[in-house]
């Protein structure tokens, strides 16, 4: 995977003049990985597309899918959004 990275940022650079940063979701987004068993602690609660902010366990998978995340950069950055997360949760009910 790292080395078909490589040969597409060379490409768009070459082409097109254009540096490739990887990017992915940090807060929203996450429904089709929520719904699955072993990521269900993560979610702001059941059916959410939100990660669990006050959950300390969801920094931890997040630190660990950044440094994957940066490997395959070829300039070991990356964009991490932490948009869109209209269920999450504020204040108390």
């Amino acid at each position: 995977m790292s080395q078909e990275v490589k040969e597409v940022d060379a490409y768009a650079k070459k082409y097109y003049y254009v540096d490739m940063i990887p990017t992915f979701e940090t807060l929203g987004h996450w429904e089709n990985i929520l719904a699955k068993p072993e990521y269900l602690g993560y979610a702001e609660f059941p059916g959410a597309q939100t990660l669990n902010v006050s959950n300390e366990k969801v920094y931890a998978m997040l630190d660990e899918i950044s440094v994957s995340v940066c490997i395959l950069s070829v300039r070991r950055i990356s964009n991490g959004n932490a948009d869109e997360s209209w269920d999450r949760r504020v204040g108390s009910e």
